[in-house]
């Protein structure tokens, strides 16, 4: 997922999101060569990313405290994680047809 993943951090972009998917698809060229993965776990790499987002949310938040982050901070985080799940309920998975 980290190898994939194109996204910014603060700033919710299609284009990140479409980048993204091109490395997934080039790293599964090469990687299902030598090991097997399913559908499902093709998909959950996109869950990855999104929880991948929070984790570095709680890494801030316990490095420099809950002084660092406010409302609108989480707002704008949550606000990116919706933003992603629209677009994976439009993306098409048939590029991993085995």
């Amino acid at each position: 997922m980290v190898i994939c993943n194109a996204t910014d951090y603060f700033t919710y972009s299609k284009e990140a999101f479409d980048q993204t998917t091109q490395r997934l698809k080039a790293f599964l060229k090469g990687y299902l060569k030598v090991r097997s993965l399913t559908g499902e776990e093709v998909q959950s790499i996109y869950d990855w990313v999104g929880i991948y987002h929070y984790q570095l949310q709680a890494t801030i938040i316990e490095i420099y405290g809950l002084d660092c982050v406010d409302h609108d901070f989480l707002d704008k985080q949550l606000d990116w994680l919706m933003q992603w799940q629209a677009q994976l309920e439009e993306l098409s998975f048939s590029f991993y047809d085995k």
